[in-house]
């Protein structure tokens, strides 16, 4: 049993380590507060109607007891289930949700999970952070604001909650000195908090309330108090940025650098602010606080709650995206009669980038507004070239001398501190700046956050520059250049064709020496004005980063049937108060102001505006406020066309095209027409209810050709009050696979409007919607990929030179922002192996597929040509070419399947014999181990990849050994792997990288070799190329110059003679590579990679990742129940194939168990004819040996016939396996099911070959057991009974008569050897010649004779092969045809008709009566 055990964690263990506390959010049976209506006993309702005006009032006794209540029921719960101090609750939620948050280990959450009343326990995930003028674009100063009484009364009373990094309390933009005091909200029951350092605490009637929740973040180990405030401050800006905006002071002064650009307000001025500050500056947040964060602000009564926060990406844990905790938790919230506004994500402008998913919240977009900020650079030579820069212009009329940085370096050796970007003063040149305009790089630096415009302008004014100019050279797509201000002209060319105009003049203006050195600086220029905006009707505009739908079922990204963003509110270059100790923008930092971008900004910006609906209709529900909202927003810009989205045209070109539904949702909002909307939703369903005067409303809609709309009643008349259902029914006109767009508009007497979106996409009835959505090419993506499915394995084109290609057919869309939203929350220099990615990102094969096939899988016999060449240095020179064409093109984005523990991968190719194994798994080590008898060589790979997260890249160092052996010649070559390199910026792309060193220690020549690809900018020269040196390891002195690119060719070239050869062709070597075919079904093990994975793979191939997601699920929890159930036992496991060893000096090694990989599958076919008894035997014959630690078990394979060509009756049976046991006691016995058949006949048989298990069992050792009956019907005629070492006997059910059928000592007792009769009749083939030396001596147990017999033997047997591989003959069995099928396996047909009399005869066997029998 313990054998079965360890076997099956062979196979499919765990992949995540145990026994490491995380943090867990579970939720329990039973009604939270906001909805629990009754029905304990002692506990009254305490949830209110949803049609009600009425609010819960948390105070009451009713609503604390049943809290307290639930709390207690959880530290219940805890305590029957854990020891104390094993675990620690962070937080009881009983408001919004009914759970709770608590520390404890994978194991823990197990046993919670499956605890009778726990619905759900899901591991806590990270969240992150995701204006003068917009009032004025908005309307909000002439045609909002005096409906409530004017700036200093919109929002009075309504109190706005912000989940978010909290905030800064003595910005003006909260100050309470110049306006009418605040008296108290009886509503509002928030508190606030003391500021640890002055004892005061952060409210001053403005602000109302000030909270901070860490517990979750501090427990993960991620909280700082001296840089991420432990208390309701803000130290990153975005809490105080958002708050401004919302409900900021009306006309605050926007001053920077000596400029003021306009005068601030929140959209409700007058509305209080509520602080629950759950996000820090360097990690974000977790899921646990800003759940905690939000049940609070709902309890001390929040009317509307900012959510400019989200989810680095879609819940793993749930089936569905919007019912994890966290948007549950704002379902209740909605419920409560709080209006919830959500910012929608920046992963725009790709489609399914949302990261708001629930339906009852308004999930936010971002667009442009009106105001631009534009400026130029003026040139020597007449040209202009178009730039950003919030700065004054340079002396009118005067142009300055152009610098660039990197010519007034103070010496070559600041060169390492990247001067190009002008981040530090102190290593230019002040007498060579001072005075003229000073140009910069953009470098990267500046898209991760160290470097700043702001440090560039700080450079240049303490150098005494006039100005600077910043010069982008190279852009990833998607990278945002935004305006900034400074107090120095300064201004940012971002169009990288216009910088190359820059750089291309200056160069020609610039004379130098033959060193490289500025003799004089003659290019000139100068810049503009940028202070003004430019305002322009082409606006709104749905923002380039503004994330797109359609919404996402879950984490497999399928589409939802629900309609997301919701709406359209300006994002873009948004004014508004900034902390000065805030971080958040570097450009910022110590400003008391900020201009930034992101949905972040457009959530306040609906937040605020709906605190106004909600001043002038108290007793509007979410929903209606909600309705109000999106209802009366517009779909046209300014000047009177349609809305239109940015987008990239080819690669990185913005444009402009129509946006639709999925872009703006319901399209940019209108506060003057929302809050006079005429009808409201208020539910799911199609009725609205009149909110104005009684009115008449035309029901009118459109859609796209592919589908017809209607709509019913054509008209309806409501009163005030009133409410009413109308119905819309679409009808598919066409399938086009592609979505349709249009909207149902009720247009009222009295002017009102209300539209609403539609977005439909027709299905053939056939279809389900998952199929039909699918690309229709994906049947031949199938087709092209799957070259054979055999058995339930999956095999895939192998990763070659066109591989670069071939990945993408099966890589999920807009895969850099989703990867880059995968690791938005891990941080710089984490180690990444137990990181786990979505099948969207997996390649449809596993890392031992991968390894494996860089060895198996070559066009040209690098092995062979190695094993050939005469010289030690043409065997090394073929050595580095093999080694290079270990390594394969890479596709960005997907990556192989982390191996689970045990897993195995066995491949031929001709005498080529690949075995891997999954030898561990924390770390990951991978053992190969390839034999080519043929060649005589060896390969042992020991494989460790340990990749690390650098913010822009990830690095993958790959240590453990690799060994190639020639045996023939005693030769060991030893060689490491290059480090795999996956970048993100400025260019997505997989490079191989590093220094790469071959060593033979016998012959003394060692080879370094260096990998090399793009830096920063492409260059196509370095590109996968590799230098390096072959030189002896006694001397220094390098003997041949090694040069080329790995997926090109590489040369070698003899310092002395200066001769190049090409010893490598990537062409050649790993293009066109054929995918691996199943010859044996039945020979394929349990654990191979490619039957472990074959339902994930064969889900990634087909785009269903849903599928996937589940396949490979259910693989982890195998493998972790496996890995549980073995720890309880005390079992650890042992690999099956390799012995492995790690050393601090040497790293990781492996050992293989078995000294020869066995080629699958070995056949032997057997012919035998009896013409006097005109009987023929044909027998194939395919023996499986497999080893199980304690016993090796031998299936053999293939058909047995016996013929009675008399009777034409033909006898069809299989062989018993043969086992050898090592323990408990060394034995070899016959084991397993026999059938026989005789088809005309019609007799059938199954036997049961019987043994020893653990103990000895005289009555069970060697025996039979059976059954004889027709084939038509299952009734048993004959029972076969005995040992097959003694007698068998056959019992007729129906008399009771027992039969004699075998005696073993008259059939297998007193055998003689065979003798030679025609010794000139022997076949040089034969087997008794082929092998006479090796038994003679094994028989005279002369065993290093017998060792020496047979290598010999097996040379000659691969001379014999090489030869005929290279006269291009492959053999062809002389006696036999074979054949394989599924069904079938394997049989054998004679080429001859009857087999001839044979040169050895047996002797007859003197029968027990004296007689002769043969």
């Amino acid at each position: 049993m313990k054998n079965i055990c360890s076997f099956l964690i062979v196979i499919l263990s765990g992949l995540f380590a145990l026994g490491k506390a995380e943090i867990y959010i579970a939720t329990v049976e039973g009604e939270p507060v906001t909805s629990y209506k009754g029905g304990i006993d002692g506990f009254l309702a305490t949830a209110v109607e949803s049609d009600s005006d009425e609010k819960i009032d948390v105070t009451s006794e009713l609503v604390t007891s049943y809290a307290h209540h639930l709390e207690k029921k959880h530290d219940m719960l805890l305590g029957m289930l854990f020891e104390r101090g094993t675990y620690k609750k962070l937080y009881s939620y009983r408001h919004l949700i009914n759970g709770f948050a608590v520390h404890i280990s994978p194991e823990q959450a197990e046993i919670l999970r499956r605890a009778p009343g726990v619905k759900s326990v899901d591991r806590d995930w990270k969240v992150r952070k995701l204006t003068t003028h917009t009032p004025q674009f908005l309307g909000l100063p002439t045609g909002v604001w005096p409906t409530g009484g004017g700036f200093d009364r919109a929002g009075e009373d309504i109190v706005i909650g912000f989940v978010d990094s909290g905030i800064y309390p003595h910005h003006p933009s909260f100050s309470t000195h110049n306006t009418e005091p605040y008296g108290p909200v009886p509503k509002y029951r928030g508190k606030c908090e003391v500021d640890p350092n002055t004892k005061k605490d952060y409210c001053n009637g403005k602000i109302i309330g000030a909270q901070h929740f860490a517990e979750a973040a501090k427990m993960a180990g991620a909280f700082n108090a001296e840089i991420d405030f432990d208390s309701p401050l803000d130290g990153d800006g975005h809490g105080s940025h958002t708050a401004a905006i919302a409900a900021g002071n009306n006309g605050i002064p926007v001053r920077m650098h000596g400029f003021e650009f306009g005068r601030a307000s929140g959209m409700a001025p007058r509305a209080r602010i509520a602080v629950y500050k759950a996000l820090y500056r360097l990690f974000g947040g977790f899921v646990a606080d800003v759940v905690a964060a939000i049940d609070q602000a709902v309890h001390d009564g929040v009317d509307i709650l900012n959510l400019s926060v989200g989810p680095n990406s879609p819940p793993a844990t749930t089936k569905t995206t919007f019912l994890n905790p966290f948007d549950a938790t704002l379902l209740s919230a909605v419920k409560a009669g709080v209006f919830v506004a959500q910012a929608a994500g920046n992963g725009g402008p790709f489609p399914k980038t949302l990261l708001s998913y629930s339906p009852w919240i308004a999930s936010v977009g971002a667009a442009v507004d009106d105001r631009r900020y534009k400026n130029h650079l003026t040139l020597g030579n007449g040209k202009i070239l178009a730039g950003l820069g919030l700065s004054p212009a340079t002396h009118a009329n005067r142009t300055f001398t152009l610098v660039a940085a990197n010519d007034v370096m103070l010496d070559s050796s600041v060169a390492r501190y990247s001067p190009g970007d002008c981040q530090k003063p102190e290593v230019l040149n002040k007498n060579l700046v001072e005075g003229n305009i000073l140009l910069c790089g953009y470098s990267f630096n500046f898209v991760i956050g160290t470097a700043s415009i702001q440090k560039v302008s700080q450079t240049a004014k303490s150098l005494g520059a006039i100005g600077f100019v910043l010069v982008v050279e190279n852009a990833s797509p998607g990278t945002k250049f935004d305006p900034v201000p400074v107090g120095i002209p300064g201004i940012l060319i971002s169009d990288v064709s216009k910088s190359m105009e820059l750089i291309h003049y200056y160069n020609i203006s610039t004379p130098r020496d033959w060193t490289g050195r500025v003799k004089s600086f003659k290019a000139v220029g100068s810049i503009g004005d940028g202070l003004k905006p430019i305002l322009h009707k082409s606006a709104p505009q749905v923002a380039l980063f503004s994330a797109r739908g359609p919404n996402i079922k879950d984490y497999t990204f399928e589409d939802a049937d629900l309609l997301k963003p919701d709406i359209l509110a300006p994002g873009s270059l948004i004014w508004a108060a900034w902390a000065p100790n805030g971080t958040d923008e570097a450009n910022y930092v110590g400003e008391g102001f900020a201009m930034i971008s992101g949905t972040s900004m457009a959530a306040p910006h609906i937040a605020g505006i709906a605190a106004l609906l909600k001043q002038k209709h108290p007793h509007w529900s979410p929903a209606a406020i909600k309705s109000a909202l999106m209802t009366t927003s517009t779909t046209l810009d300014r000047a009177e066309r349609p809305l239109q989205a940015q987008r990239y045209s080819g690669s990185d070109t913005l444009a402009l095209v129509p946006a639709t539904p999925f872009d703006c949702g319901s399209g940019h909002v209108s506060p003057r027409a929302a809050l006079d909307p005429g009808l409201v939703f208020d539910a799911v369903t199609r009725t609205v209810t009149n909110v104005a005067q009684e009115e008449t409303y035309v029901i009118t809609a459109r859609m796209a050709p592919a589908v017809a709309i209607e709509t019913s009643p054509p008209a309806m008349t409501l009163r005030p009050g009133a409410s009413r259902e109308f119905s819309v029914t679409l009808t598919v006109r066409s399938v086009t696979g592609s979505y349709s767009f249009g909207e149902v508009l009720l247009k009222g007497s009295r002017g009102h409007k209300v539209r609403i979106p539609v977005v439909a996409m027709g299905y053939n009835r056939s279809y389900t919607a998952s199929s039909a959505v699918a690309p229709f090419h994906s049947l031949s993506l199938i087709f092209s990929y799957i070259k054979m499915i055999s058995d339930g394995v999956v095999l895939t084109a192998p990763l070659s030179l066109e591989g670069e290609d071939s990945d993408g057919n099966y890589r999920a869309p807009n895969v850099l922002k989703r990867i880059l939203s995968l690791l938005n929350s891990v941080r710089p220099g984490s180690d990444l192996t137990g990181f786990q990615l979505p099948p969207m990102f997996n390649l449809p094969k596993s890392q031992l597929q991968c390894y494996g096939e860089s060895v198996y899988c070559n066009s040209s016999d690098i092995l062979s040509k190695f094993a050939k060449q005469e010289t030690s240095l043409e065997r090394f020179t073929s050595v580095i070419a093999w080694s290079i064409s270990t390594v394969r093109p890479l596709m960005f984005g997907v990556a192989p399947y982390n191996p689970v523990i045990g897993e195995t991968h066995h491949v031929s190719r001709g005498t080529l014999n690949v075995l891997l194994e999954q030898v561990s798994h924390h770390p990951p080590v991978t053992a190969l181990h390839a034999t080519d008898e043929k060649e005589n060589m060896e390969i042992i790979w020991c494989h460790c990849p340990l990749p690390k997260f650098y913010g822009t890249n990830i690095e993958t160092e790959v240590q453990g050994k690799r060994q190639l052996k020639l045996l023939d010649r005693n030769e060991t070559y030893i060689m490491n792997s290059p480090k795999l390199v996956i970048r993100f910026f400025p260019m997505p792309s997989v490079d191989w990288l590093g220094n790469v060193t071959i060593k033979c220690q016998e012959t003394g020549l060692e080879a370094e070799l260096n990998y090399r690809g793009n830096s920063f900018l492409p260059r196509p020269s370095v590109h996968r190329s590799i230098k390096g040196k072959i030189f002896m390891s006694s001397s220094p002195k390098t003997m041949y110059v090694v040069d080329g690119h790995w997926d090109r060719t590489v040369t070698v070239k003899d310092v002395f003679t200066e001769k190049v050869t090409v010893i490598y062709n990537a062409k050649e070597a790993i293009s066109g590579l054929k995918t691996p075919i199943v010859n044996d079904p039945k020979g394929i093990l349990p654990s191979e990679s490619t039957l472990v994975w074959a339902e994930v793979s064969k889900s990634i191939l087909q785009k269903c990742w849903a599928k996937a997601k589940e396949a490979k699920t259910s693989i982890e929890e195998r493998q972790r129940e496996l890995a549980r159930e073995a720890k309880l036992k005390g079992e650890s496991w042992i690999p099956k194939h390799f012995t492995i060893s790690h050393s601090k000096e040497t790293g990781w090694d492996c050992l293989p168990n078995q000294k020869l990989v066995s080629h699958h599958p070995p056949v032997t076919a057997l012919h035998a004819t009896d013409e006097k008894e005109n009987i023929e035997i044909i027998w194939c014959h395919c023996p499986l040996p497999k080893f199980y630690g304690t016993n090796i078990e031998t299936e053999v394979q293939g058909k047995r016939q016996l013929k009675l060509l008399d009777r034409n009756e033909t006898y069809i049976m299989n062989s018993p396996k043969l086992v050898i046991r090592f323990f408990p006691m060394p034995s070899v016995d016959w084991l397993g099911n026999v059938t026989i058949k005789c088809q005309e006949t019609g007799l059938e048989a199954e036997l049961n070959y019987r043994g020893n298990s653990f103990l000895p069992r005289p009555s069970v050792h060697r025996s039979i057991k059976g059954k004889i009956f027709m084939s038509s019907s299952p009734k048993t005629m004959y029972v076969v009974d005995g040992h097959w070492d003694r007698t068998v006997t056959v019992k007729d059910v129906f008399s009771g008569k027992v039969t004699v059928i075998y005696n073993a000592k008259e059939a297998i007792s007193g055998l003689k050897t065979p003798i030679v009769n025609d010794p000139k009749g022997i076949l040089p083939s034969e087997s008794t010649l082929v092998w006479a030396e090796v038994s003679k001596n094994i028989l005279q147990k002369c065993w290093a004779k017998a060792k020496e017999a047979k290598t010999s033997i097996e040379e000659r047997q691969r001379e014999h092969a090489r030869e005929a591989k290279l006269n291009g003959e492959s053999w062809i069995p002389k006696h036999f045809t074979t054949s394989h099928s599924k069904e079938t396996g394997w049989d054998c047909l004679p080429n001859q008709k009857f087999v001839p009399p044979a040169p050895i005869i047996v002797p007859p066997v003197e029968s027990h009566d004296g007689g002769g029998r043969s």
